[in-house]
Formats: C-alpha cells, structure tokens, sequence
C-alpha cells in the first residue's frame, strides 16, 4: 500500500506519458524499488526513460532520480561486470568500494602531533 503511494506521488511530481513500477532489488541491509517514468514525445519506438529509486527502509517510500555512471557506455558496462559484491541496501557505498577501503583511509587522517604524542609514552 505504502510502495502504491509512492508511485503515486511520483507520477504527480513527473511529467511522463507514463510511471511504472519496474521492480524490486533485494539488498542486504534494504530492499531497492526502481520506477521508470518514459516518455514517448514522438519517439515511440525509442521512447526516453528515466530511472527512480527508493529504499524498502525509507518510511515515506518517496522516490528519487536514479543517477547515472557517467561513463560512456562500453566503460559502464565492463564497470558493472566487473562488481562482484551485494546489493547493501545502503545508496551511500559505492558500488566498487570494498570493506577496508573506508577503514585504511580514517588513520591518515588523525594529525601527527597527536601520534607524537602516544609514542612518547606519556601515559596513554
């Protein structure tokens, strides 16, 4: 019923000659909806589509404009073959981006005064 009510409002919100549910990825942590809202505009046989999203964990299911890769398209494709992790559920993690790659990033942050600090023993 929820998920009914988000198309609905996608289809208010969106100019398209039509919005339809286009199906469900299930994820980890979230379950993704994708809509398609296309747009024939004296393109019929090659009408144009556009791609929504929103998560299973989202309480109001409102829908948001997928982004693209920004590739040309021989490169998103060996892009996409070559992603070989789950589905999280989590829009913010990139596809590509592996457990440990966040966690070898956050040390370099920390100033080095602070390190000179905890190696002179001062008692930490």
């Amino acid at each position: 019923m929820q998920l009914e009510m988000g198309l609905c409002q996608l289809r208010s919100q969106v100019q398209a000659d039509e919005v339809m549910f286009w199906g469900k990825i299930s994820g980890v942590n979230a379950d993704y909806y994708i809509a398609v809202a296309v747009t024939f505009n004296n393109m019929y046989e090659f009408p144009n589509k556009t791609f929504y999203w929103t998560l299973s964990s989202t309480p109001d299911y409102k829908f948001k404009e997928m982004p693209g890769l920004g590739l040309p398209t021989a490169e998103q494709d060996s892009f996409i073959d070559a992603c070989t992790s789950y589905f999280l559920g989590e829009p913010n993690k990139l596809l590509n981006q592996k457990e440990g790659d966040a966690e070898v990033e956050e040390p370099a942050e920390e100033p080095p005064a602070e390190e000179e600090e905890n190696e002179d023993g001062d008692g930490r």
